[in-house]
């Protein structure tokens, strides 16, 4: 089957994934060389980092994809803009509904920010130890 390049995809696939071989045994031997130690001593500690490293930074990411609309308000939440004023920032026509449904609105938009925050957060340490918490 072609592509829009009249080209095999299968073909295209293999060799990008020859390619990717490739460059991962390039960086297996740059870490054998620059981490000699700590590979003949703690070799599992180090394989179970390497891989956390490369597994929180490859898709496909834990939880649920990005939302557009959540990057607006966490930039938004930077600026300083919080609650309803956040609410009526994104969604202009929100001033036609009911004060309830902003508020609503509002502690939905906090939920995903602090779950954001979260994340990050378990990321960050998951680095740090070089495991998954569950």
């Amino acid at each position: 089957m072609n592509n829009e390049h009249g080209t095999e995809s299968g073909i295209n696939e293999r060799e990008e994934i020859r390619r990717m071989e490739r460059r991962l045994n390039a960086v297996v031997r740059q870490l054998k060389r620059d981490c000699p130690t700590m590979m003949r001593r703690q070799a599992g500690i180090f394989k179970r980092m390497a891989l956390t490293y490369l597994r929180t930074r490859l898709p496909p990411f834990r939880g649920r994809p990005t939302d557009k609309e959540i990057d607006r308000a966490e930039q938004l939440y930077n600026r300083g803009i919080r609650g309803t004023k956040l609410v009526r920032e994104l969604y202009p026509e929100s001033l036609d509904w009911e004060p309830r449904n902003r508020r609503h609105e509002a502690e939905r938009i906090s939920r995903a920010l602090r779950q954001r925050r979260r994340q990050a957060k378990r990321k960050s340490r998951e680095l740090e130890t070089g495991h998954e918490e569950n």
